[in-house]
């Protein structure tokens, strides 16, 4: 399994028995690259009924938050936990400057041209 450029790698190491309890993103990218563990994922909605969902990553196998929130990370060995966090998308007010700066950019570049400002 690769990174994207974008994402950004955390290693946390737990000892057998040990627990940890940490916030993660939506879409994070739990790694087990040594040991196994079982990970609780935040509780959540489906229906009617609260949820809750917990399974067991074993080394070398994945798991990916489907729900951002508070994550419990149980070792049932001594474990070394890789984590990728998905880079966050850019907020509007980022889209917007840098829409603006390439548009600036451009206009300039474009008046720097003989005759484009008076349409000759």
């Amino acid at each position: 399994m690769q990174a994207h450029a974008s994402s950004t790698a955390h290693h946390l190491d737990i000892p057998r028995g040990a627990a940890r309890s940490m916030y993660l993103a939506k879409g994070t990218r739990v790694v087990a690259a040594r040991g196994a563990l079982n990970l609780t994922e935040p509780p959540h909605w489906l229906g009617e009924q609260i949820r809750q969902p917990s399974m067991r990553v074993c080394a070398n196998a994945a798991h990916t938050v489907q729900e951002g929130g508070w994550v419990r990370l149980d070792a049932l060995e001594d474990c070394r936990v890789r984590m990728l966090v998905p880079a966050r998308p850019a907020s509007l007010l980022q889209r917007l400057q840098a829409t603006v700066q390439a548009t600036w950019v451009a206009w300039q570049q474009s008046a720097r041209r003989p005759g484009a400002i008076d349409g000759a």
